[in-house]
């Protein structure tokens, strides 16, 4: 799953030419190996912390309003730069890639089988 939300994060149109982005999303398994997850590196907190600037462009945000005097046009005309949605495409794909994934190691154990009789 995260070499697939790699994959959508460059498909997306976001500019992560260092490739910042891509690093920050690590797999997670739970305790006892009862479940995985790819999220944002734990770490620095905050506005500026990878898991917030990862939620910032998965689903956008709201941009202030201006603060300007009684004549002032912001050069702005929306109020919400909208998101990429990198790990909605990817949770879409997420049961046939799993599916594919399990059959293909039913395939291994299935030719091990056949090989050990």
């Amino acid at each position: 799953m995260q070499r697939e939300l790699q994959r959508q994060i460059a498909a997306s149109g976001i500019n992560d030419s260092s490739g910042r982005v891509r690093r920050w999303q690590v797999v997670h398994v739970g305790t006892g190996g009862g479940y995985a997850a790819v999220r944002p590196e734990k770490g620095k907190t905050g506005a500026d912390s990878p898991g917030a600037i990862t939620n910032y462009l998965e689903g956008g945000y709201r941009i202030a309003s201006p603060r300007g005097g009684k004549n002032y046009r912001p050069p702005l005309r929306v109020s919400y730069v909208s998101g990429y949605h990198f790990y909605v495409n990817t949770s879409m794909r997420a049961e046939s890639i799993a599916i594919g994934e399990a059959e293909a190691w039913a395939d291994e154990i299935a030719r091990e089988l056949e090989a050990s009789l």
